[in-house]
């Protein structure tokens, strides 16, 4: 729970701050009104989406489909990132958002439960993907509507704070995924081994 705290007021200081530089560079009630406007735009609507996406049923976050692949260039690249160093601690949301603790394993011998997490671990990490793909899409109306000069004061420093707060639970997430693929597998398989033996026991006795 603290680490979720520090991180929502990191969050809070660098919007706030935002506020702050424009106001001073340009006090006046429009720079009020296209800062709510850009709060709305990015931020705003990605949690939106979020909670939109979130909705969908379980079994659309196959971590198995093809589109949730996570590939070994993508790995190389959120260690070179960093992601070694700060992923434990990246806070994990998943107990306040849907209900499951996905910050350690607790049952890492039982292969449903490690299916579960693995879908929650790929439904953590696409409403980051899609919060942060908004981002950019959001820069175009407000390229429009706030104009160049505040384009770049506002709406682009907007974007960098919404990327990199998206971009760390993102990177956590899909650079665990492959290690949680290969113990979900060894499990099964170990499950499968003992489903088999307790199969052939039980015929024996038949016998």
């Amino acid at each position: 729970m603290k680490r979720s705290r520090w991180y929502f007021i990191l969050l809070a200081v660098l919007l706030s701050s935002l506020l702050v530089i424009n106001l001073i560079i340009n006090f006046s009630w429009k720079t009020l009104l296209y800062y709510f406007i850009t709060m709305v735009l990015v931020p705003g609507v990605t949690f939106i989406l979020a909670f939109l996406f979130g909705k969908l049923p379980r079994s659309f976050y196959n971590p198995f489909k093809k589109i949730f692949k996570v590939h070994k260039w993508e790995t190389r690249f959120y260690e070179f990132c960093g992601v070694k160093k700060y992923k434990e601690r990246i806070p994990e949301m998943g107990k306040q958002f849907s209900g499951f603790e996905k910050s350690k394993i607790d049952k890492p011998n039982d292969p449903e439960y490690l299916y579960l997490f693995l879908t929650e671990n790929t439904k953590g990490s696409f409403l980051h993907a899609i919060s942060i793909i908004w981002g950019f899409v959001s820069m175009v109306p407000l390229y429009f509507i706030l104009g160049l000069n505040l384009f770049l004061l506002m709406a682009l420093p907007a974007l960098l704070i919404n990327t990199f707060y998206h971009f760390l639970p993102l990177s956590t997430l899909r650079y665990l995924r492959p290690k949680l693929i290969k113990l979900y597998n060894i499990v099964l398989k170990k499950e499968e081994r003992r489903k088999n033996e307790e199969e052939r026991n039980s015929n024996r006795l038949c016998d």
